[in-house]
């Protein structure tokens, strides 16, 4: 019995691992290429021009970069604390 829960806790502890280093990678593909699009964008944008879709990506593109500058945080704090320990 013991080492069934051994065994399922092991398996557990190495899918989340796995699962999380992959959205580590996705988080900061996401936030690249969100970041991308808006420099893309903002260099099309004139001055007159905010209602374009380029300026309202300019504009809108705060909503998925914000979030995902924290979680980029997150994980390079995890990255560096795991480093020390």
């Amino acid at each position: 019995m013991i080492s069934t829960v051994t065994t399922t806790t092991t398996t557990t502890a190495t899918m989340v691992s796995s699962l999380a280093a992959g959205l580590d990678l996705s988080a900061t593909l996401s936030l690249i290429a969100l970041l991308l699009g808006k420099e893309l964008a903002g260099g099309q944008v004139s001055a007159g021009s905010e209602a374009t879709a380029p300026g309202v990506l300019e504009r809108y593109a705060n909503v998925g970069i914000i979030p995902l500058l924290f979680a980029f945080g997150s994980v390079v704090l995890t990255r560096v604390l795991a480093v020390f320990q």
